[in-house]
């Protein structure tokens, strides 16, 4: 399903956001993902779907950018991850207002929201 919604945002538009961008809203919808699994929210398989497509939008985008390697963008998404999850648990209002913008830059197709009827 994450690849079927990449290549709906692909298809899209010109592909993911630039990679600073990607990077970022890996970061941060990954480690809202930890921060849902730990608690085990009803809201967890959402954030895991969040973060499994812009893990993907991530990659995508530093292929496309810089001709980064997977291990080195696997290793920044790390420390974006760490980042942001040190910033949910200082409740940093930013950092959740961040989280929306990137939640809303994902398809419908994408959110792991399955269509109703058809």
């Amino acid at each position: 399903m994450i690849v079927i919604a990449l290549s709906l945002m692909l298809a899209s538009t010109d592909g993911p956001p630039p990679y600073p961008r990607a990077l970022a809203c890996a970061g941060l919808t990954m480690a809202w993902s930890d921060l849902e699994a730990e608690n085990s929210s009803a809201g967890a398989k959402l954030a895991r779907s969040d973060a499994e497509f812009w893990a993907f939008a991530a990659m995508d985008a530093a292929r496309r950018d810089g001709g980064m390697k997977p291990p080195q963008v696997e290793a920044a998404m790390a420390r974006a991850t760490q980042g942001s999850r040190a910033r949910f648990q200082a409740n940093d209002e930013n950092a959740a207002r961040e989280l929306l913008d990137c939640q809303m830059l994902i398809p419908k197709e994408g959110r792991g929201i399955e269509p109703v009827g058809d």
